[in-house]
């Protein structure tokens, strides 16, 4: 695998799906103050003077690796480096993560090893 594309990810697919996505959900913001628009690295929500910035990412093809490899530290390491870069990305500091975890069918093993790399992150 070379490119995204090679890897079984299409960016503009994704592009105009996460554009309807978003054109469909705007309606539910009317009464919260957003700075930035959807697709951007992260949101920015107006608290006051100040803003919250919320980010969540995935690790993409990585994770075709991270099988391949059976090793999946890494994989945790990646996810807290995709969500805090997007986030310096709109100038704030990263100060939480949302802990969740999506995954096709609960592995206790592969959790935990995905858990030493978060903290690694």
């Amino acid at each position: 695998m070379v490119t995204y594309s090679e890897s079984g990810v299409d960016i503009d697919l994704e592009a105009v799906t996460v554009s309807k996505l978003a054109d469909k959900l705007k309606s539910t913001l009317s009464c919260r103050d957003i700075i930035t628009d959807s697709g951007h690295y992260a949101a920015l929500v107006k608290l006051g003077d100040k803003a919250i910035a919320m980010s969540t990412d995935g690790v993409g093809s990585k994770i075709l690796i991270a099988e391949m490899m059976n090793k999946y530290d890494t994989v945790g390491i990646d996810c807290i480096a995709m969500v805090v870069n997007d986030i310096l990305c709109v100038g704030a500091e990263p100060i939480a993560l949302v802990d969740y975890l999506a995954v096709e069918k609960p592995d206790p093993e592969r959790a935990s090893e995905i858990a030493e790399g978060l903290v690694k992150g």
